[in-house]
């Protein structure tokens, strides 16, 4: 038998009649305001507190997965940046030869282009002294 509003009222009359308003009021207030299907028990609240233990084991067993996941994750992130330096310090090495052996082939050159202008500059001021020394001897030669 479902218990409606205008049951609920006529046990309120009957009630008051019997025991007194202030009884009745009590009464009633103890009373749920629904049937009493939609009254949780202990057992209703059990089956709800084993059902959201096994959420929060699933819960707990998805953040351990991830947290593997993670860490494995950051392994190999550790190690793709240790390859990276050492290849970096691999590179940089070979640069660092590269530029020396540039530069010592570049100061080779210029020591023998220096080298050339210098005989060159040396032949060049001799043949001007040569020549001059030539003009005065004949120069002199001609004036005597």
């Amino acid at each position: 038998m479902a218990v409606d509003e205008r049951a609920r009222h006529e046990l309120y009359g009957q009630l008051e009649r019997t025991l007194g308003p202030e009884a009745t009021g009590t009464l009633m207030e103890l009373l749920p305001p629904v049937g009493w299907a939609d009254v949780a028990t202990k057992q209703d609240l059990d089956a709800l507190g084993h059902r959201v233990d096994a959420q929060i084991s699933g819960v707990r067993a998805e953040m351990a997965d991830l947290r593997t996941d993670l860490r494995t994750g950051m392994a190999e992130l550790q190690t793709e940046m240790a390859d990276f330096c050492t290849d970096l310090r691999t590179e940089m090495a070979d640069l660092r030869t590269d530029v020396g052996t540039e530069v010592a082939t570049l100061g080779g050159e210029l020591r023998r282009e220096m080298a050339d202008g210098q005989r060159l500059l040396i032949f060049a001021v001799l043949g001007a002294m040569f020549t001059l020394t030539g003009l005065v001897w004949a120069v002199l030669t001609l004036a005597q």
